[in-house]
């Protein structure tokens, strides 16, 4: 009789280990919330990973592009104000829910778009934006190494030509491999290159005040300013910055659900989103006018000589893969969760290197997208901006920053967060208005823009004009439908 009690009792405590491992695996996968307990990140500890995602190679490009515009001085300014407005409010829309709830990204947008609504979300906000980044990251670690042969055998660099395109190649597919290995590398490689790239950074800094004053580099001209009027150049600096503030959306609120709480969630983008970025956009900014060249994979070597120049055109091409390994991972995890039942039932290898075909057929046969890549980076921002608004509209306004878990993780076919057939048309007609409003105040594709635009800019009217018509449809409408269970 003792001996089927003990047994009884040992089974019964297998049986809870296997369901507190079942538990904790579904809250890994952003199936379930994450308890505070079983959350990582502090303060400093949010603000040393918003650092090492931040302090990435993709800030020299936007860097360079900015010194095509305007200045350093006003440079300085563009990346600085469109950098910290962007991620405050990619920031207020994203990270206290998840912070608060410890919930997925994606599946608290179930409450603004509808479980289906949210999907079309993921493909146009996080799909689009992943798979154009992957091709741009590929093609620097691709001209980094034409330009490594170029240097050892005393050659012109070809940035377009075919080794380019192989190295770019080969990039993505050993960022699929390092990827389906599972986060474990991932995290290794941050820790090397976060740090390297902040040595890097320092070191390029001390090279190029060697050759000139700040005073001087502060008085040098844009590189090819696409217009006379110089407020309307410093304008369009502005927008860019903003849109990289704004291409944080995707991924920094899947980050933030790890966090201890919703001041540990929020605060750290401050320091670690926009002070890494920052930095590496000025040095990246100040290196190109210096050099009279917006391509970082090109004035390293000018501005370090062949041996050091070969050095950072090696680590370069590392640190990309990285970039490229951490928003190709995010972004899976994202796909499993939005995805429907077939698209989880494929194997976690087999969906990532399907998601990293378009990435290798914009490398083959479309590489001159590198070099007007800030052209694709404030498109972008035409659709995150717009997402921004509604997320604060919705979850500070509307919600009073309450969310119904249970709801939101249970069968959505019949629930509360169903609105109609899963789709919220509310919310999808604020998404496209203010994609509308953005486009009709800023062509990104021509650089047209109507006068307002000088004032404005264009992400700031797309946030307002989406949020705001968020709330006003939602609340004349949603209530009496019963949708989405608002207070």
């Amino acid at each position: 009789m003792t001996d089927h009690v003990v047994n009884a009792g040992l089974a019964t405590a297998a049986a809870e280990r296997q369901e507190a491992t079942r538990n904790r695996e579904a809250a890994e996968r952003g199936d379930a919330p994450l308890l505070p307990s079983e959350r990582l990140w502090g303060f400093w500890e949010f603000t040393y990973a918003n650092s090492a995602l931040a302090i990435a190679t993709w800030a020299f490009l936007i860097g360079g592009a900015i010194g095509l515009f305007v200045g350093p001085k006003e440079g300085i300014a563009a990346i600085v104000i469109g950098n910290i407005v962007g991620v405050v409010l990619t920031a207020l829309a994203t990270t206290p829910l998840s912070g608060r709830y410890g919930i997925e990204q994606f599946v608290a947008l179930r409450s603004q778009f509808g479980y289906n609504g949210s999907r079309v979300v993921y493909v146009l906000a996080v799909v689009v934006l992943t798979m154009g980044w992957l091709a741009v990251l590929a093609m620097m670690f691709g001209r980094s190494i034409d330009g490594l042969a170029a240097l050892s055998a005393g050659e012109a660099a070809n940035p377009t030509g075919i080794k380019m395109v192989i190295a770019a190649v080969g990039a993505i597919l050993v960022t699929w491999f390092i990827v389906a290995k599972g986060p474990t590398s991932i995290k290794f490689f941050n820790m090397v290159v976060s740090p390297a790239l902040v040595i890097l950074m320092i070191v390029m800094l001390y090279l190029i005040l060697q050759n000139r004053s700040f005073t001087e580099l502060l008085a040098m001209p844009a590189l090819a300013p696409p217009f006379e009027d110089d407020t309307l150049n410093f304008i369009i600096a502005v927008e860019v910055n903003l849109a990289a503030g704004f291409s944080w959306w995707p991924y920094i609120g899947n980050l933030a659900r790890l966090t201890k709480n919703e001041r540990t969630a929020f605060w750290p983008n401050i320091l670690g989103i926009f002070g890494a970025a920052a930095l590496g956009e000025i040095v990246g900014l100040l290196a190109a006018v210096a050099l009279g060249e917006s391509d970082p994979t090109i004035w390293m070597t000018r501005i370090a000589g062949p041996m050091i120049g070969i050095i950072a055109l090696l680590f370069v091409a590392f640190a990309n893969m990285t970039s490229m390994a951490n928003i190709l991972y995010t972004s899976i995890v994202g796909l499993r969760q939005v995805g429907t039942a077939s698209v989880r039932a494929i194997s976690w290898g087999t969906i990532l290197f399907l998601f990293c075909l378009i990435p290798l057929g914009l490398v083959i046969f479309y590489p001159q997208m590198y070099d007007g890549f800030f052209i694709f980076l404030v498109w972008t921002s035409a659709l995150n901006s717009a997402l921004a608004g509604i997320g604060i509209a919705d979850y500070f306004f509307l919600r009073g920053q309450k969310l119904d878990m249970r709801s939101l993780h249970g069968p959505q076919e019949n629930g509360p967060y169903r609105f109609c057939a899963g789709f919220n048309p509310i919310g999808l007609a604020a998404l496209a208005i203010g994609f509308i409003v953005y486009v009709m105040i800023f062509n990104p594709q021509t650089l047209a823009s109507v006068p307002a635009f000088k004032y404005l800019t264009a992400s700031v009217p797309s946030c307002l004009a989406a949020g705001c018509v968020h709330y006003v449809l939602t609340r004349l409408f949603a209530r009496g439908r019963g949708w989405g269970l608002y207070p």
